[in-house]
């Protein structure tokens, strides 16, 4: 008999699936000791830049907040990248099945 269709699409290598989904499972891991140490190490320069300016007494709450906001956005975002940049260059091109189906219909 012939090939299953899912045989037939499944051309890529498991091997990097398997090493992408690694790489996943390493960074949401590790993503709670990152946002830890990125906030503190926020937190310890506003503190600095806020002793060090001579007008000001308390601290900015919306300030914290903010810069709380920003770092979780920023990883996201850097997740949602690399993601978006790894699965465009596993996913097959579509190009030569496009001009494959217009020249032979």
């Amino acid at each position: 008999m012939g090939e299953d269709a899912t045989e037939k699409r499944s051309s890529g290598s498991k091997g990097i699936g398997v090493a992408i989904g690694g790489v996943l499972t390493a960074f949401f891991t590790l993503l709670p000791f990152v946002f830890v140490v990125i906030a503190y190490l926020f937190v310890g320069v506003y503190a600095i830049v806020k002793a060090a300016s001579a007008g000001s007494d308390a601290p900015n709450a919306v300030t914290i907040v903010a810069g709380f906001v920003l770092l979780t956005t920023v990883l996201v975002l850097g997740l949602a990248g690399t993601i978006a940049i790894v699965g465009r260059s596993l996913t097959p091109k579509r190009r030569g099945r496009l001009r494959r189906r217009r020249t032979s219909g």
